[in-house]
């Protein structure tokens, strides 16, 4: 609620501009609040968000190989999860989503970053396997003669 308070438009006594809201206590403008639990939540979805953004550019540039592509990927993750929370999310969203929606999204996002993260390691996880399995294999020489002997002694027979 807007309230006139006879100092002219957009000015009030305590010489902020902007409108007034009725809930502007004068007598409390000198109060300082008490540290509380908010601040300690903000936080932590702070370092979460932050953590998100960090993954995402960590798996874009896993799953791009690096290079150019990897860059690429790497900027544009985080990139498209900030303009989402930022149209939809944000405290200061011009279309900021209503629960449950707005817990929708941001649990959308979480598990987007997830799902790309286990991607990104699983990728890994399986070169590592198949380049140690590779340079296990041992190398045949195709001049070799590779003939399978059913023998006990494991010599070939006589002829």
């Amino acid at each position: 609620m807007l309230a006139h308070d006879g100092y002219g438009p957009g000015r009030h006594a305590r010489g902020r501009t902007g409108p007034r809201r009725v809930d502007d206590d004068p007598v409390d403008a000198g109060a300082v609040a008490p540290p509380s639990a908010g601040l300690a939540l903000d936080l932590a979805a702070l370092g979460c968000e932050t953590a998100m953004l960090v993954l995402l550019g960590l798996g874009g540039w896993d799953l791009g190989s690096g290079g150019l592509f990897g860059i690429s990927l790497a900027v544009f993750y985080p990139a498209l999860a900030v303009l989402i929370w930022g149209m939809w999310v944000a405290p200061r969203a011009r279309r900021r989503l209503r629960d449950p929606w707005l817990l929708l999204l941001q649990v959308a996002l979480f598990v987007a970053t997830g799902v790309q993260i286990g991607v990104a390691v699983a990728v890994f996880v399986a070169a590592r396997v198949v380049s140690r399995r590779a340079a296990a294999a041992p190398i045949v020489d195709p001049s070799d003669d590779l003939t399978w002997y059913e023998h006990d002694d494991d010599e070939p027979p006589a002829e």
